[in-house]
């Protein structure tokens, strides 16, 4: 996936954009310069992935993997925050730091009964919010 790093002219802010994407592009006279002190590794440390959403706050979350999946969370993890916290025979518990956007929601609903999100509870809240109108589609 290519991507583009640009400042979004409506809403003042960064954003990724998907060259597979884009169907057009227009020159104008507007110029931005990224500040000297900018460092893309520090900018996008506190996300998941693609998504970025200044407004989300970093948050320190706690998943909760079951005795298999825990093999998989730790020799794939999912951020570089994460941290496990604890383990024994039927589950591990990994901490990360970092904005929870769209993009997390998804890869945690693609985990379905292996994780399960412990904190903060607003996240543990949504997800199930989101399994119950996936439950809802198939009735």
């Amino acid at each position: 996936m290519n991507l583009l790093l640009a400042r979004n002219v409506d809403y003042n802010y960064l954003r990724l954009y998907s060259l597979d994407r884009i169907e057009g592009v227009n020159l104008t006279d507007a110029h931005f310069v990224l500040p000297k002190d900018f460092c893309a590794k520090e900018y996008f440390a506190e996300y998941f992935g693609i998504v970025l959403d200044e407004s989300v706050p970093l948050q320190r979350i706690v998943l909760r993997a079951d005795k298999c999946h825990q093999h998989y969370m730790r020799t794939l993890p999912l951020h570089h925050s994460q941290k496990e916290i604890y383990a024994c025979d039927d589950y591990a518990d990994f901490e990360l730091a970092l904005r929870p956007t769209y993009d997390f929601y998804m890869k945690l609903m693609s985990f379905g009964n292996m994780i399960k999100v412990l904190e903060p509870k607003s996240l543990q809240e949504k997800i199930y919010k989101w399994l119950e109108k996936t439950i809802e589609v198939y009735k």
